[in-house]
């Protein structure tokens, strides 16, 4: 048997190795793989822009709270989701900015908050494969915040049983319902 002689490995870096004409400079690491340190500032880069997009995406997503002329007397008024007594709570600027409550949601989900619409707001619950919404508008002779539509959606079971969708228009009491029921046969 021949015995082949072993290389001692070098554990000094390289330096100033000259490569694809641009002088980068190489660490060994405790594998024996070879790192430049343009690779690692890369990585370093793009860890800090992932983290700073998660942290933008919380500051903007994660906020319930909505600003906006709700009663239309030209001041803001402010509506947000009360996720501790899971209700929704209005300051209008015509009640001078007192708060008023909505009853306790029953199932309030993390997926859930208000959002601006042309006339007013939308609360907006949702689930993993369903949710629903409720348009509220502020009704200046009865000086309060009126629920004028509701709609839901679901995308039922894996065969799209009891999937689809309806939505109810409260000022005018038209319903629009698309629902998928699938019968088993006899």
């Amino acid at each position: 048997m021949i015995k082949k002689k072993k290389k001692k490995k070098n554990k000094q870096p390289i330096t100033a190795r000259k490569r694809n004409f641009r002088l980068c400079t190489h660490t060994q690491t405790d594998g024996g793989n070879y790192t430049s340190e343009t690779q690692q500032t890369d990585k370093m880069k793009k860890i800090i822009i992932i983290l700073t997009l998660i942290i933008v995406t919380n500051f903007t997503f994660g906020q319930n709270k909505l600003v906006k002329d709700i009663d239309n007397d030209g001041k803001n008024d402010t509506v947000f989701v009360d996720v501790e007594k899971s209700t929704i709570v209005c300051n209008l600027s015509t009640l001078n900015y007192e708060s008023v409550s909505s009853k306790p949601i029953d199932d309030l989900n993390e997926p859930s908050g208000v959002i601006e619409t042309k006339n007013g707001f939308e609360f907006f619950n949702d689930w993993m494969r369903s949710g629903f919404k409720n348009q509220f508008r502020y009704n200046s002779k009865t000086k309060k915040i009126q629920l004028i539509g509701m709609s839901s959606y679901s995308f039922g079971n894996a065969s799209n049983d009891h999937s689809g969708g309806s939505s109810v228009n409260l000022l005018t009491g038209d319903y629009i319902g698309i629902w998928n029921y699938f019968d088993p046969p006899c």
